[in-house]
């Protein structure tokens, strides 16, 4: 049978910083597994992921993301 799951909220998997182990499994399998992933929708679901990770105990990745995050928030988008 076919099942279709709709997102309704910002937080989709195809972004970078929702990424979970089954949405990358299915997505290996689909004729998109070749296109590159958007990091995220806005600027602050990259400080919200960045502020999990910190939770997390990933001081690294956290900083990092923040980084990402004053980037694409003083840079790209306005």
């Amino acid at each position: 049978y076919t099942v279709i799951l709709h997102y309704i909220s910002q937080n989709k998997p195809w972004f970078k910083v929702y990424l979970s182990k089954i949405f990358e499994y299915y997505f290996q399998l689909s004729p998109w597994k070749d296109d590159e992933l958007p990091l995220s929708g806005n600027s602050s679901s990259i400080r919200n992921y960045a502020k999990y990770l910190m939770k997390q105990g990933s001081y690294c990745k956290s900083i990092y993301y923040y980084g990402v995050y004053l980037k694409y928030k003083l840079f790209l988008k306005k």
